[in-house]
């Protein structure tokens, strides 16, 4: 994990303030939520299923809610990597592991998070399995009128086939700084990271959104060098 988490916490001086105006790739925000997707893994989890062990963290931050979902982090979890089968969903075709992860923690989501009517914007960070777990739930959640704005994913695995990623991609935002789903959704990956080359975009996967490279002599996280 230490390529995308280990220059952000040594940057961070102090809690930052979310940048909602921003309508492209937000270095502050990105830099924000790559550590709550660090602190899914070492705090108690907002919603947890005990049936596929995913964990989710929820934070009201006052002005937003952050979503921090859990990446692999044991046998459990290796498991639900592993099932690279797609299943036909309503939004596509989709890892079949990543799909039941989802599943199994929607509806409490659904009841932690604010009303569909609510003005706040709700930010995704997640790491790993919890990045394909969050563009699941970020396409989901703005089809069912949740304040969806924007999602940061780290070393995140291709979730499904071309028309999930396009279907995802083209999906208004409307009260959004951004135009569809695809335009606010940024997957930031290390150059040395395989994880996010999996499952092959020969077995028909893609990862909607934009994709953000981290060299490992620049880190688009606080523009300086890169220790993985």
């Amino acid at each position: 994990h230490g390529q995308y988490f280990q220059s952000a916490i040594a940057n961070r001086k102090s809690a930052i303030v979310m940048n909602l105006t921003a309508n492209k790739f937000c270095v502050e925000n990105a830099r924000e939520l790559v550590l709550y997707a660090r602190m899914a893994y070492d705090e108690p989890p907002t919603v947890q299923s005990k049936a596929t062990d995913t964990q989710v963290l929820i934070r009201d931050l006052g002005d937003c809610i952050v979503v921090a979902t859990r990446g692999t982090s044991n046998l459990r979890d290796f498991i639900t990597d592993g099932k690279a089968w797609r299943v036909k969903t309503p939004i596509g075709e989709i890892h079949a592991g990543g799909w039941e992860a989802w599943s199994s923690v929607r509806d409490d989501v659904c009841h932690k998070l604010p009303p569909q009517s609510s003005c706040k914007p709700i930010l995704f960070g997640a790491h790993s399995l919890g990045g394909m777990i969050s563009n699941i739930a970020m396409k989901e959640l703005r089809d069912l009128f949740f304040n969806v704005h924007s999602g940061y994913t780290f070393g995140c695995p291709r979730s499904g086939n071309v028309f999930f990623q396009q279907q995802y991609n083209a999906t208004p935002m409307p009260g959004s700084p951004f135009d569809n789903l695809g335009d606010a959704t940024f997957g930031v990956i290390h150059d040395c990271d395989l994880i996010p080359r999996i499952p092959p975009w020969h077995w028909g996967y893609r990862r909607p959104g934009h994709d953000e490279f981290l060299s490992p002599l620049l880190s688009v996280l606080d523009g300086k060098p890169c220790i993985a």
